[in-house]
């Protein structure tokens, strides 16, 4: 067959434990404050907020046979960070 196709980039490769983006689902079942750590590190000031929260959730995950799994989680790992600048940025990752 002629031609190339084109990648998906909001599908993700197939990977064990990687979610399929936008698929998490659930609500938090108890404190967060009391589950995450606050650090201000370095001379430009960032803050960094770390932890693991409890939750009722639920995300699909892409098998190596592009099968499409939901796996159920009662933690979820956070991250977000900032500068301190006015106006503050935040921005979240993953841990």
């Amino acid at each position: 067959l002629a031609g190339r196709s084109a990648t998906q980039h909001l599908c993700p490769a197939p990977h064990p434990g990687v979610a399929v983006p936008g698929s998490l689902r659930g609500r938090l079942t108890g404190s967060v404050a009391r589950s995450l750590h606050y650090r201000v590190r370095g001379v430009r000031g960032e803050i960094s907020v770390t932890g693991t929260v409890p939750v009722a959730a639920s995300y699909r995950r892409l098998a190596v046979d592009d099968v499409v799994s939901t796996t159920t989680t009662t933690t979820l790992a956070v991250a977000a960070g900032s500068y301190v600048t006015r106006p503050g940025t935040i921005w979240w990752g993953t841990a």
